[in-house]
């Protein structure tokens, strides 16, 4: 990719925390397909990340980092700023209605996933007083495919907040997985690029697209409610 040429990059990242695991438990049949990263590799692969998302952005341009708040907080910040961003401290969250918990004996449901928003420049927010919470159901079993994935109707409204109302903006999602938020640009008419190692995932990113109307791209089914 051209240097200073995208508006916004989404990474999604594998945590490095043993998450073919605990999909395996819960009986994903898609986990194995799933291209884990060791925890040993996560500091480097991350500063590796973020200093190239730094080069093909913009001079006033977003970068949102998903991380495990409880494992990669400090690390995945200083990556970031290493690289030439300016983290804010509190990270965005989404909250969402998972009780998922590998040991439901002593510890409660985990209910919010989280990212860093970070600048290249000055960037203004699209939306502007937004709040750093992003409240949306997770996909039920059979709105998808991807052991982690997260509802388009979440992505357009994390676009919508840092984008604005404006179209053809120059997005990558770096860790591209289900390809939701590839399909959730294309709702809003933005131009974006995804990047993922699994050929099941990739493959049935390509036929949901195929089965779709383009533009009109929907994760959640009415018979399982909306939010």
């Amino acid at each position: 990719v051209t240097e200073r040429t995208i508006d916004l990059i989404e990474l999604d990242p594998d945590w490095g925390i043993m998450l073919k695991e605990a999909v395996s438990d819960r009986g994903a049949l898609t986990a194995s397909d799933y291209q884990q990263v060791a925890p040993i590799d996560y500091n480097r692969i991350i500063k590796k990340v973020a200093l190239e998302s730094f080069r093909v952005l913009k001079d006033n341009a977003w970068l949102l980092c998903w991380y495990s708040i409880e494992d990669w907080h400090k690390e995945t910040r200083t990556a970031l700023e290493l690289a030439g961003f300016k983290v804010c401290p509190m990270p965005a969250v989404w909250i969402h209605d998972s009780n998922y918990t590998a040991t439901p004996a002593y510890r409660l449901g985990q209910r919010t996933e989280h990212f860093f928003y970070a600048r290249k420049g000055s960037p203004r927010l699209g939306k502007l007083g937004h709040g750093n919470i992003f409240t949306f159901r997770t996909a039920r079993k059979n709105e998808r495919f991807h052991i982690a994935e997260k509802p388009i109707e979440l992505y357009e409204e994390i676009l919508r907040t840092f984008i604005g109302d404006r179209k053809a903006a120059a997005t990558i999602s770096g860790f591209a997985g289900s390809g939701n938020f590839i399909l959730a640009a294309d709702n809003l008419e933005h131009n974006c690029i995804g990047f993922d190692l699994g050929q099941t995932f990739k493959d049935s990113y390509v036929a949901k697209v195929t089965a779709e109307a383009p533009g009109q791209y929907k994760t959640y089914r009415k018979d399982n409610g909306t939010t």
